[in-house]
């Protein structure tokens, strides 16, 4: 089942999210995705929240991300929709009972 699958932190698809990369484990003859940090682009990440905290706008973000030579997940200068997407994820919050209880709200 994919759901209990996704419970245990199994990676169901897809590339990883910027921040991370795979580390991939055969288990019952099934090769199994786990995300673990990629650690400078964990950094990176951690310096985009850093900065949307400060300013408070993805435009001012965006700007110091080009003025400081940071790149997206492809190497380029990050947009503001990639940036958003970024900020947005939740993958990237630290889990608490406030986060499940906001993303159960939001049926996630």
């Amino acid at each position: 089942n994919m759901y209990e699958l996704a419970k245990v932190g199994i990676w169901l698809g897809g590339p990883a999210p910027f921040g991370y990369k795979f580390n991939k484990v055969i288990e019952n003859n099934k090769t199994l995705c786990y995300l673990v940090e990629n650690d400078i682009q964990a950094d990176t990440v951690k310096t985009l929240y850093s900065k949307f905290i400060k300013f408070k706008s993805l435009g001012k973000v965006r700007k110091y991300a080009i003025e400081n030579n940071i790149n997206g997940p492809r190497g380029n200068k990050l947009d503001l929709t990639t940036l958003g997407n970024i900020i947005r994820n939740p993958l990237y919050a630290k889990s608490s009972p406030d986060i499940i209880k906001f993303l159960q709200s939001k049926n996630m």
